[in-house]
């Protein structure tokens, strides 16, 4: 991994992408809510019309929380120095072991940069919390399985 020091921008910044690709989708659907509530018209009377108008504020509660969710994702990986080199794993560590590689910053899909895969976790994480504070040439054990690990940037 001769560019092993590049990889943590080039990381960071596909996985704010893929978030702000998140937060931006869930916007849209919120505003779709939003706009279907205020153009429901009180001309439909009863029970019908009360379910649907609560169906859609519990839909819109939902959504929000999902926004507030991704968007406390979002303020943790602007804590992430992409130029940082941390001896000890902490939050925004980049980890090569002899069972995959891992980015330390939010739980989400694995990225693939060339032919690297990196699983992103979080420091929360049962698998993060296992690598917290360890060092390049330290072992790692977490369910019955040893992480050597090779590197860490």
């Amino acid at each position: 991994m001769s560019q092993a020091p590049n990889l943590k921008p080039q990381l960071l910044e596909l996985a704010l992408g893929d978030l702000n690709n998140k937060i931006q989708t869930l916007q849209s659907e919120y505003k779709v809510y939003m706009d279907s509530a205020a153009n429901e018209t009180k001309s439909t009377a009863g029970d019908k019309h009360d379910t649907s108008r609560s169906m859609m504020q519990l839909e819109q509660e939902k959504l929000n929380g999902q926004l507030q969710q991704l968007k406390l994702q979002k303020k943790v990986l602007e804590l992430i120095d992409p130029w940082s080199a941390n001896k000890k794993i902490q939050l925004g560590s980049v980890i090569i072991t002899d069972q995959g590689n891992f980015f330390i910053s939010i739980s989400g899909k694995p990225i693939q940069i060339d032919s690297i895969i990196f699983n992103c976790i979080s420091l929360q994480s049962p698998i993060g919390k296992a690598f917290h504070n360890s060092t390049s040439g330290k072992s790692v054990l977490f369910m019955n399985k040893t992480y050597q690990i090779t590197s860490t940037y």
